[in-house]
């Protein structure tokens, strides 16, 4: 039986009275320790009652982030396959133009005449597109002529399609100042027209609308070649163009194309033309025509200009586009058109009329083969450029690159002749200077061809006048001739040059043998040539990126081997030739002398106090000295000729004045 006690221990333990301060049991109690109760078995603790609302929390944080995360996924592949499948513009080409019963009234300042052009349209995208509602009107400058419809077509992806426009006017009325420019530009030879096409167009994605635009394409300036008094006239052809779909350019010809050719008459006087006195070098600018830009992706290929100088002379002149031809081709093809038109003129029988080897081109281009693919290396370069006048907003423009001309009125041009008798003294000259210096000329070869010496005794006077100074950077450019060392027939009709420069000391040139010091680089360029005319090719268009801006660069346009002195048009040789591209390049030209017996011919252009001095140079350093004289038993220390006829430069122009 318990006791009643309350301070008696159950146990009969000793009390202990709140000796570990925990409250004593109340009464009645089962529990009869003041220490805490035994723990369980299981020492970790678990509280049951989590807080709610942190939960919920969390988890709405963890579904925002994931939405986030679905959106951003979404929208990246949203812009991936945008970026896949995004709207181009189509593109335009123009591929003939020709114009029938063509005629322009003055006294009712009318227009009449049909238009028939042929459009190519590429689709660049990998959406089809469907044409509705196409309209055209073609113009001259801003006066319009005629409009029509074209039927509606639908394009498929990366697709072609050739559509025709056909235009007619009856009496159109047009101001009188575009009647005079008219019949200005048609006796000249050419008009220029306009086109333009505006559809509705919509881009579709398998069967689905994807977007709907309104398009407008202009195609200016087409230039439509007539002949005399003719209403009939087709689109100057022989065009290089560069279609999307294409990774490089092409040539473009279609059935009757033609080239421009401008007939001109002129009051100059011929004689102070086709001199050779000091003149100005915008003299002879209007003389040599403008190649017609059809579009930045089209432009012609070849140019022409005759002016008649009534009771004096004529004057041809000729402009090409460096993409296809070289400057043997110029000159090839004035002195075939030469040979045609003397033989027509002699026998008017065209069926007997023929082209000599020499002058009959070699069209096949298949023949060129690149395995390293040398061109689209230099292509993709030259597409990389950011230079002063190339506009880089069209990254293919096929427009020639602006070179402006530097003080035109301040700048005059000179012609030089170097006889046969001046060359052989110039050598004997070289000689002479290997012969004291005790050069070894096995180790050390010098290319002692008229050509080298002509160029090296130029240059050297060219460095004087110009006063150069020691810390003047100076470059030596040739252009060689590939034909004859890739074994392809020399009359081959296309580009296939490649050019060599180097660097030389301006004080070496000012140095008593300035005049041998330069040859001795001229022969190191030659030396290089005929180790391997593509040894180095890759690295050509890099290395010649790297010559400096304000560099003195002087190359040779022309050659003596072209015989352009022999383009006979049936009224005698030529007078004169000249090659105003130098007027931008600063090169200086060379070609045959004139009088057939020898000798080398030297355009060069340069201020007006500048050929003061080189005129005075040129002249006086011809003299030749007792001390310059040597036996002739030296002149097989000179490979005389070599590598002579492979020398060439690109020229934008050439003037032939009869």
């Amino acid at each position: 039986m318990a006791s009643s006690d309350p301070s008696r221990p159950a146990t009969g333990y000793p009390f202990v009275p709140n000796g570990i301060n925990y409250p004593p049991p109340p009464p009645g109690t089962a529990y009869p320790y003041q220490a805490p109760p035994p723990q369980p078995a299981n020492p970790y603790y678990y509280n049951t009652n989590q807080p709610y609302p942190n939960q919920r929390a969390t988890l709405l944080r963890r579904l925002i982030a994931a939405l986030i995360i679905v959106t951003v996924i979404f929208f990246t592949i949203l812009f991936i396959i945008w970026l896949v499948i995004r709207p181009h513009l189509p593109e335009f080409h123009v591929t003939s133009l020709s114009v029938s019963s063509f005629n322009v009234s003055s006294s009712s300042s009318s227009v009449t005449g049909n238009w028939n052009a042929r459009f190519q349209v590429y689709n660049p995208n990998k959406l089809k597109i469907s044409y509705d509602d196409i309209q055209s009107s073609i113009s001259y400058k801003s006066e319009f002529l005629s409009q029509t419809r074209i039927p509606p077509f639908k394009q498929g992806k990366r697709n072609v399609t050739d559509i025709n426009a056909e235009y007619g006017a009856m009496g159109s009325y047009i101001v009188g100042r575009a009647v005079n420019q008219i019949n200005g530009d048609k006796g000249r030879g050419s008009v220029s027209f306009n086109l333009k096409i505006v559809a509705d167009a919509v881009y579709r994605v398998g069967g689905f609308r994807a977007r709907r635009r309104l398009l407008r394409a202009f195609c200016d300036d087409l230039a439509v070649g007539f002949s005399g008094n003719s209403g009939s006239g087709n689109l100057t052809g022989g065009n290089l163009i560069w279609p999307a779909q294409s990774t490089k350019p092409i040539i473009l010809y279609t059935p009757n194309d033609g080239v421009s050719l401008t007939i001109a008459q002129s009051n100059a006087d011929f004689d102070h033309l086709s001199g050779t006195d000091v003149c100005e070098i915008t003299g002879s600018h209007p003389y040599v025509p403008q190649l017609p830009i059809i579009t930045d992706s089209k432009v012609s290929v070849l140019a022409l200009q005759i002016t008649l100088f009534p009771n004096q002379g004529v004057s041809v002149g000729a402009t090409v586009h460096h993409g296809v031809l070289d400057a043997k081709n110029v000159a090839m093809f004035i002195r075939a058109w030469a040979h045609v038109h003397k033989q027509f003129s002699e026998n008017e029988n065209a069926d007997l009329i023929t082209l000599p080897p020499e002058l009959t081109p070699f069209l096949a281009r298949t023949i060129i083969e690149d395995p390293d693919g040398i061109d689209m290396l230099y292509l993709n370069s030259w597409l990389g450029l950011n230079l002063p006048g190339l506009d880089t907003n069209i990254h293919r423009s096929l427009k020639p690159f602006k070179q402006a001309i530097t003080d035109p009125y301040s700048k005059v041009r000179a012609l030089v002749r170097l006889s046969r008798e001046d060359i052989k003294n110039l050598r004997e000259r070289v000689l002479c200077q290997i012969e004291k210096l005790h050069l070894d000329t096995e180790t050390r070869p010098m290319h002692l061809s008229s050509f080298v010496l002509a160029y090296a005794y130029v240059f050297v006077c060219v460095f004087k006048a110009k006063g150069l100074e020691r810390d003047d950077k100076v470059v030596l450019g040739l252009t060689a001739d590939c034909r004859a060392r890739l074994g392809i027939p020399e009359n081959y009709f296309g580009c296939c040059v490649m050019p060599f420069f180097v660097h030389i000391d301006p004080e070496t040139v000012v140095q008593e043998n300035g005049f041998l010091n330069v040859i001795e680089r001229l022969s190191e360029i030659i030396a290089r040539l005929n180790k391997g005319v593509l040894d180095g090719a890759k690295e050509k268009f890099a290395e010649f990126m790297t010559i400096r801006p304000g560099t003195l660069m002087v190359t040779v346009s022309g050659s003596p081997q072209f015989q352009i002195y022999k383009a006979d048009f049936g009224w005698g040789v030529p007078r004169k030739v000249e090659t105003p591209s130098i007027d931008k390049t600063g090169s200086i030209s060379m070609q045959e002398n004139a009088d057939g017996r020898g000798g080398i011919e030297i355009g060069v252009v340069l201020l007006k106090h500048e050929m003061e001095i080189f005129n005075s140079l040129f002249v006086d350093g011809l003299v030749l000295k007792q001390d310059q004289i040597v036996g002739g038993e030296h002149t097989r220390a000179a490979k005389v000729g070599e590598a002579e006829e492979l020398l060439d430069l690109l020229v934008e122009g050439n003037l032939c004045q009869f």
